[in-house]
């Protein structure tokens, strides 16, 4: 028997609307690109920043995180990232000075070698900074 039913994944979908909104301008102030995130996507969806994994970074309008201030979006696509890892480290380190490995995880993916680590790949090229709360951030390796 056929269905006639189609079924929707809404991170897919999420993602792909948030494409087509960094295509049209690749830089957003936070609140301007989740409204416009979530009037895009089919009602009872809710979009969400994992959903920008990969395709955009939240950075601090001076790349330095300060209490409060606002964020902007900025298409990064993790595919037109250079190859290289040093090449690839560089454009990161320019846009933000310390970064979460979740959020340098999926700038790495393709480029970590069969039986590494994404980790290990980033202690190569930065170094681990442990705050007073406890998280780690990592920073370029001078």
């Amino acid at each position: 028997a056929v269905s006639d039913e189609v079924a929707l994944e809404p991170r897919a979908i999420c993602t792909f609307r948030a494409r087509v909104l960094l295509l049209e301008t690749e830089a957003w102030p936070k609140d301007a690109f989740d409204e416009a995130w979530a009037d895009g996507v089919p009602r009872g969806i809710e979009p969400s920043d994992a959903d920008l994994d990969g395709l955009a970074v939240l950075l601090p309008p001076d790349g330095r995180a300060a209490k409060g201030a606002p964020l902007t979006v900025r298409a990064l696509s993790a595919e037109a990232m250079p190859p290289d890892a040093a090449a690839r480290f560089s454009v990161l380190w320019s846009l933000k000075p310390s970064w979460a490995m979740r959020e340098l995880g999926p700038y790495l993916l393709d480029i970590v070698a069969p039986g590494s680590s994404a980790e290990a790949l980033v202690l190569q090229h930065a170094r681990c900074v442990t705050a007073s709360d406890g998280s780690r951030s990592y920073v370029e390796r001078k």
